[in-house]
């Protein structure tokens, strides 16, 4: 058994360790288009590796399940479909009306909006299992925290909600945008929430007090997509302006500004942070984010309105099986390149 210790921290807690995590974050990316179809594409290749057929509309949200084997995608055909990548197969459940999804973190339950409101719905078997009914517009995008107590709601009625997943409570009402809220997320560390809008502002939030933090001024029209880096230090904005800003999360201040070829209509970072990836017209562009290089994923006459990196994997023939014994500690990422678990910011091996 190894006692992990770190002077600033102290002993964390106690672990057996048998074997190692095979990272394939950000290896694969998901991109869903108006032509209907689900691809996955192999980054490091930049090829297409598979088609995934059966929508009837415009695809509206993508999401790898935690496991990486499957992809969830939502449609205007209104309908949510589970696909199996190994096999090309899928589940199709079927709803009443649908503008997008959200999925949550552990994968079991995504949140699909349907104009003023939400509805939570088990993976699985696409059974129901609550409503959320508050806002006085049309629901435009919903985003689970990073610990899946809480859902952000955002809607044209200009106000952002915060819901607790668990009592269906509305704890918060977010009001200062004014116009539309296009999109909202989630900081990694679960304090803090970034939105966006027709107001062309990209701006902060406490959404645990309610209190605005900063107004970001930058973008020249509407902001479509808005996306934490997953250490919580930078904040990423897509716009009609057909731009990308790059803004430090602590103050505010701008710090990079990126041409795209189109409406950035979708904006994610990979779980290690070293790659961001936006989908704008047919493209999809992929950043290093250190060095500041690009690789573009095109699509043939279809426009890309959402991407997903793959998550990190864990090779199932080399397990990695962690006991805890007195405190227990919430792994969040595993860093390949240092051999690092860290929980909740803190290196544990």
């Amino acid at each position: 058994m190894k006692t992990i210790k770190l002077p600033k921290y102290g002993v964390l807690c106690s672990l057996l360790v048998f074997a190692f995590f095979k990272s394939t974050h950000g290896m694969y990316i998901a991109s869903g288009s108006d032509d209907n179809i689900v691809r996955i594409w192999n980054i490091k290749s930049s090829r297409l590796i598979k088609e995934l057929k059966g929508h009837t509309a415009p695809i509206s949200s993508v999401f790898f399940s935690k496991n990486g084997k499957k992809v969830i995608s939502s449609s205007w055909d209104r309908t949510v479909r589970v696909w199996n990548l190994k096999t090309g197969t899928h589940k199709k459940f079927q709803t009443d009306g649908i503008t997008g999804i959200s999925l949550s973190p552990d994968g079991k339950k995504f949140a699909r909006s349907k104009g003023e409101e939400i509805s939570l719905f088990a993976t699985q078997t696409g059974d129901k299992l609550s409503t959320l009914k508050e806002h006085l517009g049309n629901v435009t995008t919903t985003s689970f925290s990073f610990d899946g107590e809480k859902i952000a709601s955002a809607s044209h009625d200009e106000t952002i909600i915060i819901w607790s997943v668990k009592t269906k409570d509305k704890l918060k009402v977010l009001e200062g945008h004014t116009c539309w809220v296009n999109a909202v997320a989630f900081s990694p560390h679960g304090e803090k929430l970034v939105s966006g809008g027709n107001d062309r502002t990209v701006r902060m939030w406490d959404f645990q007090t309610g209190k605005q933090l900063n107004i970001l001024n930058g973008h020249m029209d509407s902001v479509a997509s808005v996306a934490y880096s997953p250490n919580g230090e930078k904040v990423v904005s897509g716009s009609y302006d057909k731009r990308v800003i790059i803004w430090k999360a602590k103050t505010g201040d701008k710090l990079q500004t990126l041409n795209a070829a189109d409406v950035v209509n979708a904006i994610t970072f990979s779980i290690d942070g070293k790659k961001l990836a936006f989908g704008a017209g047919n493209e999809i562009r992929i950043r290093h984010v250190k060095t500041g290089t690009f690789k573009t994923l095109k699509i043939p006459k279809a426009i890309v309105i959402a991407v997903a990196f793959s998550p990190v994997v864990i090779d199932k023939k080399k397990e990695e099986r962690l006991a805890f014994l007195g405190q227990k500690c919430e792994i969040l990422r595993f860093k390949q390149s240092r051999n690092q678990l860290v929980a909740k910011g803190c290196i544990l091996w």
